[in-house]
C-alpha cells in the first residue's frame, strides 16, 4: 500500500468528511483504519480478506449499498445507486428519474433480451420468443405493450443459449433446445411447460426445426441425428446421419450443420465442414447427397447459410465471404462476387440468409448493410439498414455486442423479415424491400432480477476466483461446487495478493510506462 496515500484517508478520520469507496476501494478505507467498528460492503471476495488482518469481516454486509456515519461503501455492479447516495449525503435532489430515462422503463442493458428466434402472431401484434441467456420464454403484446415471461421450470443448464428455435404447432409452442437437454413445450392455453427428454443430448445440439404434418424435424448442429417428433404423441425417432454414404458428417466437429431449408416434403440441409447438401424427402424419408466441390478445392469448404425456392439457391460459405449460386434442377453451381459500392464486410462467413417473395436477404456476419439477390437476375444490391451502431463504426469489435455477429437472429415470417440488431438490441422488420426498426423489447426489472440470481456475487464467501460473475455457472451449480469443497482458496489468496501489490496509486503511471516501453520497441499491444 502507498503510506502517503494510506496517511492522507487517515488525516480526515477526526472530521465530518464524507468518505465513499466503491468496487474493491474500500480495502484503501480498512488500513486507514476507517472502516474500523462500521458496517461497510466491497466488491472484492471475502477470502481476501483471509490475507488483510486489517480487514473487520465481521461487520461486512451483503448490500449493495452500505451507509455508517460519514463512510459510504457499495459494490461494483451497484454504481448508480452509489452514486446517488453520494449526492443525496450532500443534499442534492436528484429525483426520481437520475441516471434514468423514465423510472417505471428504466433498463440497464441486461435487460433488452437477445433472441435467437422470434416467431410473431395475430398480424404481428403478438411477439413469442425464447431468450437467449434465460431460461424462459418471452411473450410481448404490442398493442398493450404487456410483457410476460415464462420461466422453464427444472433444472438450469449449464451454459447460455438454451434454446435456439421456437415452433408453433396447435395451440402449443416447442422451444428446441441448444444447449437445454430436453425439448421444452409451452401450452399457451394453460400457459405451462412440459418436457420431452430425448437420448444423449449434447452442447450445441440443434440449429433450426421445421414441421411437416404433424411431426417437427430437428435439424442438428452436432446431434448425430434428426429429430422426428411426433406432436401428437410425443413420441421421438431418430434418423441417424453417419451412416448416409458420401455425407462425411464428423461428429467431432464443432458444428456439423448450420445451414437449412424447406421446400415442401424436401428438407435440405448443408454441411459445414464439406461442400456437400443432403437432400431428405419427410414424405418417405428417401435421401440423396448433392456435392457442390465439383472437384475445384476452392469450393470443398462447407456452408453456414443458405436460402431460395425449389429451383434457385443461395448459400454463403462457412470459411469466408463468399456467396454460391446452386440452381437445384439443373445442378450447375457459380460464385457471386460482384459485390455493390459502398458495402464493406471482412473476410468472415454471412452469419444468416432468408427469402422474401423472389429476393434472398443476407445478413453479414461483419459488415455495414444488408445484401438483397435477386433470384432472377442474381444481381446483389446493398440495403441501407444500418446494422451497424452509426455513432461508433468501430464498437463492431467491441466486448458490448457479446456476439459474433451484426444481427442475433434473422427469421422468415408470413409476409416479412424479423431480425434483431446486435449494437442496440432493436427488433427491425424488412418488408417490401425495406428494413425498418420494428420494437425494442425490455424486460420488466423482476424479469431481470431473477437473471441476477443466476450469476456469482463476487462478494460472497468460497466462491472461485476464476469464475467471478458469470451467467454460465447457476446457483445449484454453486452450491454443488461448496458442498464438495473443490474451492482452492490458497491460490485465490495468491493471485489476489498480486493485485494488492498494485493497490498503491501508481497504476496510471505504469501504464503510461508500458505504453512508452511498447512504441520504443514498436510493439502495438
Amino acid at each position: 500500500f502507498d503510506d502517503g496515500l494510506i496517511d492522507f484517508l487517515r488525516g480526515g478520520m477526526q472530521s465530518d468528511i464524507v468518505f465513499a469507496a466503491v468496487s474493491s476501494a474500500p480495502i484503501l478505507l480498512s488500513k486507514a483504519g476507517i472502516l474500523n467498528g462500521r458496517k461497510f460492503t466491497s466488491g472484492y471476495f471475502m477470502q481476501m480478506a483471509d490475507a488483510f488482518t486489517f480487514v473487520e469481516k465481521d461487520n461486512f454486509i451483503h448490500k449493495g449499498v452500505v451507509e455508517d456515519g460519514n463512510v459510504i461503501t457499495a459494490v461494483g455492479m451497484f454504481f448508480r445507486e452509489f452514486a446517488e447516495a453520494v449526492l443525496r449525503r450532500f443534499g442534492y435532489d436528484i429525483g426520481k428519474e437520475f441516471m434514468r430515462d423514465k423510472p417505471e422503463d428504466f433498463t440497464e442493458e441486461a435487460g433488452i433480451p437477445k433472441f435467437f428466434d422470434c416467431i410473431e402472431e395475430e398480424g404481428g401484434a403478438v411477439l413469442w420468443a425464447p431468450l437467449g441467456d434465460r431460461n424462459g420464454l418471452m411473450q410481448y403484446d404490442r398493442r398493450s405493450r404487456v410483457l410476460k415471461f415464462y420461466e422453464i421450470p427444472g433444472e438450469k443448464p449449464d451454459g447460455h443459449r438454451l434454446y435456439n428455435a421456437i415452433l408453433p404447432y396447435e395451440g402449443q409452442l416447442y422451444l428446441i433446445p441448444y444447449n437445454a437437454r430436453e425439448i421444452a413445450v409451452f401450452d399457451k392455453r394453460t400457459e405451462t411447460f412440459f418436457k420431452l427428454p430425448f437420448d444423449e443430448p449434447v452442447a450445441s445440439g440443434f440449429t433450426k426445426a421445421y414441421a411437416y404434418g404433424k411431426k417437427i424435424y430437428m435439424v442438428p448442429a452436432r446431434y448425430p441425428a434428426i429429430l422426428e417428433l411426433e406432436c401428437e404423441t410425443g413420441r421421438i425417432a431418430y434418423m441417424k446421419l453417419e451412416h448416409l454414404k458420401g455425407l462425411q458428417y464428423n461428429k467431432e466437429a464443432p458444428f456439423s450443420f448450420n445451414a437449412s431449408m424447406q421446400i415442401g416434403s424436401i428438407l435440405l440441409i448443408a454441411l459445414t465442414c464439406a461442400a456437400r447438401i443432403l437432400e431428405l424427402d419427410l414424405s418417405d424419408k428417401k435421401a440423396r447427397i448433392v456435392d457442390l466441390a465439383g472437384g475445384r478445392g476452392r469450393d470443398a469448404e462447407g456452408f453456414w447459410c443458405m436460402a431460395g425456392d425449389a429451383e434457385h439457391i443461395i448459400l454463403g460459405s462457412a470459411g469466408r465471404r463468399r456467396l454460391l449460386y446452386w440452381n437445384r434442377i439443373s445442378n450447375e453451381s457459380r460464385v457471386l462476387d460482384s459485390y455493390p459500392d459502398g458495402w464493406q464486410g471482412n473476410d468472415k462467413c454471412f452469419f444468416e440468409m432468408q427469402r422474401l417473395d423472389k429476393a434472398v436477404y443476407v445478413f453479414p456476419k461483419e459488415g455495414n448493410k444488408l445484401l438483397r439477390i435477386s433470384l432472377g437476375s442474381l444481381q446483389i444490391e446493398a440495403m441501407d439498414s444500418a446494422i451497424q451502431d452509426p455513432q461508433d463504426m468501430a464498437a463492431r469489435k467491441s466486448d458490448y455486442y457479446d456476439w459474433a455477429s451484426n444481427t442475433f437472429f434473422a427469421k422468415k415470417q408470413k409476409d416479412c423479415i424479423l431480425f434483431q440488431r446486435a449494437y442496440d438490441r432493436s427488433i427491425c422488420k424488412i418488408k417490401e424491400g425495406k428494413a425498418a426498426v420494428y420494437e425494442t423489447v425490455v424486460l420488466p426489472e423482476e424479469v431481470q432480477l431473477s437473471g441476477m440470481r443466476l450469476q456469482f456475487y463476487r462478494r460472497g464467501k468460497n466462491l472461485p476466483w476464476v469464475m467471478r460473475e458469470t451467467k454460465l455457472y447457476t446457483l445449484s451449480r454453486f452450491v454443488e461446487y461448496v458442498q464438495k469443497n473443490m474451492h482452492d482458496g490458497e491460490r485465490q489468496k495468491k493471485e489476489y495478493a498480486v493485485i494488492a501489490e498494485n493497490l498503491d496509486g501508481t497504476a496510471g503511471e505504469k501504464i503510461y510506462r508500458r505504453i512508452a516501453e511498447n512504441e520504443a520497441n514498436g510493439s502495438r499491444a
